[in-house]
């Protein structure tokens, strides 16, 4: 097949400006989207919510939490004050400084719903408060017709 349009170009060279302006508009659209891309990349990027960490023993939890007990005046002061900016700042994930909670115990969880949005829960809720606000509405018009006849 490219030998056949190579043959064509060949027979008929005018085209050949046409066809290379053609490749220049389609890298200058390429650029374009790949700038695009990089812009979207660069302001979209993912940012971690949780993370789970399984240690070995109790004692190596207690010291976990020890490790990330102190709080924001206290860091600010150790890091501006008294020059330990190192210890601290190889503690921050992404940037941030993590609190650490204990786990759930599994038996708690309900995982049929893990997979629903929080725009789905949200719906759900809002249905089902409506619904009862209609029943208890539909109840009291109910009662009032009762106590008239």
């Amino acid at each position: 097949m490219r030998e056949e349009a190579r043959k064509k170009l060949d027979k008929n060279p005018k085209h050949i400006p046409y066809y290379d302006v053609s490749i220049e508009k389609l890298g200058k659209k390429m650029e374009k989207n790949i700038q695009s891309y990089n812009k979207y990349e660069l302001s979209h990027t993912d940012k971690p919510v949780a993370a789970y960490v399984m240690l070995r023993s109790m004692e190596g939890r207690e010291r976990l939490i020890n490790a990330y007990k102190a709080g924001s005046t206290k860091r600010w002061c150790l890091i501006n004050c008294c020059c330990q900016e190192k210890k601290f700042k190889r503690k921050y994930f992404f940037d941030e400084w993590m609190t650490i909670k204990s786990a759930k115990s599994p038996d708690i969880i309900n995982w049929e719903n893990l997979h629903s949005t929080q725009t789905n829960r949200f719906f759900r809720i809002l249905f089902t408060t409506l619904f009862s606000l209609v029943l208890i509405a539909g109840t009291f018009v109910l009662l009032l017709f009762a106590q008239k006849y």
